[in-house]
């Protein structure tokens, strides 16, 4: 059997289910043939298994942590406005080519705009802050949230395009789907589109909160933690790596980092479609794996996510709880390990509920954890920077 996954066809609507199928119970705590650890952060052995988890499969996620949900449930709540309305303002101002594909966005777009209600929050997740440190929080963004809705029902959707539309050289701003990314191997363009911030540098949308700003803050934190139990792991297992980090890249791994300038959090937007007016295998985004060195991930909106495992030639479901933060190993983290460390392939697709209904659309908030662009990876790559151009180009968003 090939140790590469099949070619991409959305589950939703596969013509055989015998030829791929699907586990749903991937992450547990007990033995399983393929098993992402769920881990509780604060518990005494989370490190070890955090890594542990890492090295076997490529992912881990955490069921408790410092990442204060609000923030989540905000960005998801204002920025699926934002973001249809700058699709909106693709068909009034075309700047790059092509029309935007219209047929995959769903027809209650407008409804959607007007009927949002910005701030609130159904799934504050008390474990995780104190109740007054929440109540804060609500106030506070509940303020700022409904002054930037208000800033984005009066702005015409042609100017908010032209405004944040991307920049091909700073990578930053809104992708519509028309130049969205064709993953490594794939033909065809995946199914969504997505805003880039990079802080402090990056263009923020006036229209909405902070809110993702402050996710950045915190997620960032953590991943930096997060990146000092793999290093604790590489000093205790990998002294090859280990004496790497000492004598070429001058530096620890959180430190790797660097300023955080070359770190990315990115909101996706995955449309609702019609499998019948899309072309031909395209999907949310097609089997791939990342390129950085972790990536931190709040679950989704909804579910979607599918984590490609060798062994048993299966793409499994990740069906993680709300409120959990899904980590996985990137390319570089990868590449600097000599494989210790797993970059798994993994995809979205458009799943159907327990009813058999197509789940409609999906909202992620990734955050891209890059080494700088001159730390030091391997032989091949004796600059983070080369790997990172040489990637982009095979996604087609670098020239």
């Amino acid at each position: 059997l090939p140790s590469t996954p099949p070619a991409a066809n959305d589950t939703s609507t596969a013509a055989s289910p015998q030829k791929e199928t699907k586990q749903s119970a991937t992450v547990c705590d007990g033995a399983s043939a393929f098993q992402i650890a769920a881990i509780d952060f604060n518990a005494p052995d989370a490190a070890e298994r955090f890594v542990q988890s890492l090295r076997t499969t490529g992912f881990a996620v955490l069921r408790t942590h410092p990442v204060e949900w609000q923030l989540v449930d905000t960005v998801y709540n204002e920025w699926r406005g934002f973001l249809l309305k700058c699709h909106e303002g693709t068909h009034v101002v075309d700047e790059c080519g092509a029309g935007t594909p219209n047929n995959v966005v769903s027809s209650d777009a407008k409804t959607i705009l007007n009927n949002r209600e910005p701030g609130t929050s159904e799934q504050l997740n008390q474990s995780k802050v104190g109740a007054a440190s929440a109540e804060r929080l609500v106030a506070d963004l509940q303020t700022e949230v409904e002054a930037a809705a208000g800033r984005l029902a009066v702005e015409d959707a042609s100017n908010l395009y032209k405004r944040y539309a991307f920049d091909m050289a700073m990578q930053d701003g809104y992708f519509p789907m028309k130049v969205s990314e064709v993953a490594k191997g794939a033909t065809v363009k995946d199914l969504k589109h997505y805003y880039h911030c990079y802080f402090p540098g990056g263009r923020y949308p006036a229209e909405v909160s902070n809110a993702a700003q402050q996710l950045f803050g915190q997620a960032t934190d953590l991943g930096k933690q997060l990146l000092g139990w793999i290093e604790a792991d590489i000093r205790a297992t990998l002294p090859e790596t280990a004496k790497r980090l000492d004598e070429r890249c001058g530096c620890t791994l959180p430190e790797s980092v660097g300023d955080l300038s070359n770190t990315l959090l990115r909101v996706l937007h995955y449309p609702a479609y019609d499998e019948s007016k899309v072309e031909p295998g395209a999907v949310r985004a097609a089997a791939h794996e990342d390129i950085n060195l972790i990536t931190v991930l709040p679950s989704g909106s909804a579910r979607g996510l599918e984590v490609w495992c060798k062994e048993d030639q299966t793409w499994h479901q990740v069906p993680v709880d709300n409120q959990c933060i899904i980590v996985n190993c990137g390319d570089m983290l990868q590449e600097l390990t000599d494989h210790a460390y797993v970059s798994t392939t993994h995809r979205v697709v458009k799943p159907r509920d327990a009813k058999g209904t197509a789940i409609r659309d999906r909202l992620s908030v990734p955050v891209f954890m890059h080494a700088r662009p001159d730390f030091y990876l391997s032989e091949r790559f004796p600059r983070a920077r080369l790997y990172l151009e040489e990637r982009l180009r095979e996604l087609g968003v670098l020239k």
